[in-house]
């Protein structure tokens, strides 16, 4: 098992313009910004804080015609859309294998296009090794097992908000789901290498993912949380925050949901997600600054580990049955991202400034090793095994 850690050295810099509801009368659409207080100055902007009307349509497919799948060596089943070049996976240097928990990487690979953005989800792994990567209006599909890229999902690039905001992968590693700008899922049978549907009822971006076996949660970065059943297609539950959803993942038991948003609450919510939008979590646990950074304990299902923003940089390890702070300690740095290991009783954790590093603890919360990050954030990580 090696630990992996994908960067950029070419960044898109980021000023979301996002298109808000129309008013009933049918006002033209207005735009907003927010500055993006996890970012410094001239880099990332996250989108403004309130609610997003629910205008479900959860199976038709207006862009349907305008996104393909592009094979890794140039051949490509186009569906009336065009795209630029991307060349991401592109191994720079390799080293001899070591144990996960040793500083050096085993692999340096170039990722053109790679958005810093704090607040979403661009990178997952799925469960039959393939990892999804959002580069712009594209996602590139990379084998970690035999090193090589499968191939590409292009958008409509001729949108304006026509950019990846969250990937996830379905827990069989069978279905990829792709969140964007302008608030449509689309759902993507990679074997098959079509699109089997989209999603709709978002109206600001997806900037969160997650599976629940036949359950997909996501969440708006207006603060929208929506459940659909795939297997049928239809809104099955939702709610509404008052800021962002920038973190979301259900417990690998199933029984619980965590998200993480803008105004720093992690809220634990149950599996059944119900029907009104009057839906209320369990649990609410204030955070000093953006909950982003995630995560559950695989082996203690009520145990969750949340990373703090650059103000704090605390990590903490939360008891959702008690909510009761278990661990915490100072890394005097942003965490940008987090990581249980599935095979032993570590956390990695990926940073910003300072220093840009990663760092492996041992539960509960002792440092193993810290190594060097790349010249940016750690802002997506994910675990990948090969031979």
């Amino acid at each position: 098992m090696g630990w992996e850690h994908s960067y950029t050295s070419e960044y898109d810099t980021v000023c979301q313009r996002l298109p808000l509801d129309s008013t009933p009368d049918g006002a033209s659409r207005s735009y907003s910004y927010l500055g993006d207080p996890e970012t410094p100055s001239n880099q990332d902007r996250v989108l403004p804080a309130g609610v997003d009307c629910c205008d479900i349509s959860p199976e038709t497919n207006p862009t349907e015609q305008d996104c393909f799948w592009k094979e890794s060596g140039g051949a490509e089943t186009k569906i009336n859309a065009s795209c630029s070049r991307l060349q991401p996976f592109t191994v720079l240097d390799r080293a001899p294998s070591k144990h996960c928990s040793q500083p050096e990487p085993q692999l340096r690979m170039a990722i053109p296009g790679l958005q810093d953005n704090y607040y979403l989800s661009l990178l997952d792994r799925g469960g039959r090794g393939l990892v999804a990567l959002a580069l712009g209006s594209s996602v590139a599909l990379w084998d970690g097992e035999t090193q090589s890229l499968q191939g590409s999902i292009h958008l409509h690039p001729l949108s304006s908000t026509c950019s990846v905001t969250s990937v996830s992968w379905s827990r069989d590693g069978s279905t990829l789901a792709i969140g964007t700008g302008d608030g449509e899922i689309q759902l993507w049978d990679v074997e098959c290498k079509i699109k089997l549907r989209s999603v709709h009822g978002h109206l600001s971006q997806v900037g969160a993912l997650t599976w629940n076996q036949n359950l997909l949660s996501s969440g708006s970065l207006l603060g929208s949380l929506h459940h659909h059943d795939m297997r049928a297609g239809p809104l099955v539950g939702m709610a509404r925050l008052q800021k962002g959803i920038c973190g979301l993942e259900w417990s690998p038991s199933g029984h619980r949901l965590a998200s993480g948003s803008t105004d720093g609450l992690l809220c634990i919510w149950p599996s059944d997600p119900g029907t009104a939008d009057r839906a209320r979590p369990t649990s609410t646990i204030p955070h000093p600054t953006a909950v982003k950074a995630l995560g559950w304990c695989p082996w203690q299902s009520e145990v969750v580990a949340v990373g703090g923003g650059r103000t704090d940089g605390m990590l903490r390890i939360w008891d959702t049955n008690t909510d009761t702070c278990l661990h915490s300690t100072p890394t005097h740095s942003q965490i940008c991202s987090l990581r249980w290991s599935n095979r032993r009783k570590e956390l990695f954790t990926g940073h910003g400034l300072p220093h840009n590093h990663i760092t492996c603890w041992t539960f509960p919360l002792a440092m193993v090793t810290t190594s060097p990050g790349p010249c940016f954030r750690v802002t997506q990580a994910v675990f990948c095994t090969w031979h």
